[in-house]
């Protein structure tokens, strides 16, 4: 019986560590990281997709109790952004419960610009880490 408890406590905290590092990495990533160093610092992603020419891909996780997406561009092979933290069961889940074609639509266009805003550059982090290695 100790033991059952014992592993469920440990299992409950390695999730939790392992969530709290996905958004901690996501949160720093630096830019022009390759596929493979994002792929090894956070892991695989949920999804992945192509978007403006770009790779997209997107990850899925957990942080203060909520489910959460938030998605990684790639531009020749390096991170070019990083979305928003979206909250997530979102648009696209109205989408599906949608009773109506009307509501579908109006759903489907907010989750499409939910999906395209909020990229943040990161161009101007990588002219700081470009100067910094400078000095």
């Amino acid at each position: 019986m100790f033991y059952s408890i014992l592993t469920l406590i440990i299992i409950g905290f390695l999730f939790f560590t392992s969530c709290v590092s996905t958004y901690t990495a996501l949160q720093e990533m630096q830019p022009s990281l390759t596929k493979k160093e994002v792929r090894n610092t956070i892991g695989k992603p949920s999804s992945v997709g192509r978007s403006n020419s770009m790779d997209r891909w997107t990850y899925q996780f957990n942080w203060n109790s909520q489910e959460y997406t938030r998605d990684v561009l790639f531009d020749e092979g390096r991170v070019h952004k990083v979305g928003p933290l979206t909250p997530y069961p979102n648009y696209k889940k109205k989408m599906t419960e949608a009773e109506t074609m009307e509501e579908y639509e109006i759903n489907a266009s907010l989750y499409q610009k939910q999906k395209e805003k909020g990229f943040r550059e990161i161009n101007s982090l990588k002219k700081k880490s470009e100067n910094l290695k400078k000095k």
